[in-house]
């Protein structure tokens, strides 16, 4: 049998909408040494159904378990691989053929990452990197949006390291600790600025916009502070990180319902107040609005709290839209 080069993870949870033609942008790979593994989560709807059409294919593997969530369906994925690396497709999601051929011809690093689309929009995120690089000599890594399904992973990095997901179940935002983890870990990230992975945007069921949840961003944060508490962390990282926390706060309250604005605002003040922002604000390579941003935030919580409510809602004055 030929060394399987890649293995592709795909948790599903109720995605009859979308999961065939995740699994066909799979199986269509123009590398072939891959396997398939789709791990069902308890999927009460068609999806298993849909699924099971594909078990002809010897490249496929099925793993059907009781619904635990995200964190736990991709550690199962993790643990089962043969592949040398590791792919994460998310079941509404899916790949430009030459994905994993393109990544792979750069095999040897812990980790090689692509650009990606937004889908349907066809709106390219661009990473602002190529080639090779390093959480210590490219700090500002740290703010590229959370996309751990954009890459691929050695698994023996994974697997040495220790590096596997919270299973909290229920929860959102699993990829925010990941993928710090493998940044802060990995000796050095190959990164293809090409958009091979297309990311959908418009499944109404997605767990992003799920308006209550207000807690499982925190979380994330709270797993990287206890992941940083015996390792070394350069200054300008360090800030790097607390940018990137607080606008992924300020993210999850243009996505939260109006009802729990305030205990979000209350919450992720309190954790930010954890930090060392002496450090943050002496940084000079951290924008002036972050810095107003987090002295508002700090200082001024209900003023910080209308200024993103304006935003959110209406046309607001372009200083205020520039700030936020």
């Amino acid at each position: 049998m030929a060394k399987v080069k890649v293995s592709i993870l795909i948790p599903v949870f109720n995605c009859e909408k979308y999961i065939e033609k995740c699994i066909l942008s799979a199986l269509s790979q123009t590398l072939k040494e891959i396997e398939v593994i789709v791990i069902n989560d308890g999927s009460f709807d068609n999806s298993l159904d849909i699924i099971n059409k594909f078990v002809s294919d010897s490249r496929i593997r099925i793993i059907n378990k009781d619904n635990s969530g995200y964190g736990a369906s991709l550690n199962i994925g993790i643990k089962e691989a043969k592949g040398e690396y590791i792919s994460i497709l998310e079941a509404d999601d899916f790949l430009e053929n030459n994905f994993l051929e393109e990544l792979y011809s750069k095999c040897g690093y812990d980790v090689i990452k692509a650009g990606f689309k937004f889908y349907p929009d066809n709106v390219e995120y661009k990473l602002n990197f190529d080639g090779i690089s390093s959480i210590d000599n490219a700090p500002q890594m740290i703010n590229i949006k959370p996309s751990i399904w954009s890459a691929i992973y050695k698994k023996d990095f994974l697997t040495k390291n220790n590096i596997f997901f919270q299973e909290t179940k229920g929860a959102s935002y699993q990829d925010v600790s990941f993928q710090f983890k493998t940044q802060y870990l990995a000796g050095s990230i190959f990164f293809i600025n090409k958009p091979l992975y297309n990311y959908r945007t418009d499944n109404e069921s997605s767990s992003v916009k799920a308006k209550s949840k207000v807690r499982a961003i925190i979380s994330e944060f709270q797993e990287i502070d206890n992941f940083l508490k015996d390792k070394i962390i350069l200054p300008e990282t360090y800030s790097q990180l607390v940018v990137h926390e607080l606008r992924a706060y300020i993210w999850n309250f243009n996505r939260i319902s109006e009802f729990y604005e305030n205990e979000f605002i209350f919450l992720s003040q309190k954790k930010l107040k954890e930090k060392n922002l002496k450090m943050f604000y002496k940084s000079r390579y951290i924008r002036l609005k972050d810095k107003i941003k987090m002295l508002l935030l700090m200082n001024c919580p209900q003023i910080f709290k209308s200024l993103l409510r304006i935003v959110k809602k209406y046309e607001c004055p372009k200083k205020v839209k520039f700030l936020f």
